[in-house]
């Protein structure tokens, strides 16, 4: 039973160090910066996004990630 428990937590660590590593690189060099063209509307999608959970969101990836 060990033994395959030990692959399968190291398959999901990697899995969600991907999702987070992806997510991360699509928020810092995409979402960002057209956000920030839109000037003062970029607030209200910002709002919208935290509403939405994306702060929680990048939080539990992270933190499942470090835990394994």
């Amino acid at each position: 039973m060990g033994t395959f428990i030990f692959p399968g937590l190291r398959a999901l660590h990697v899995l969600l160090a991907a999702i987070w590593i992806g997510s991360a690189v699509f928020i810092s060099y995409l979402l960002m910066p057209a956000i920030e063209q839109t000037g003062p509307s970029g607030g209200q999608v910002m709002m919208k996004m935290n509403a939405r959970g994306i702060t929680p969101y990048m939080a539990v990836l992270g933190g499942t990630t470090v835990v394994r």
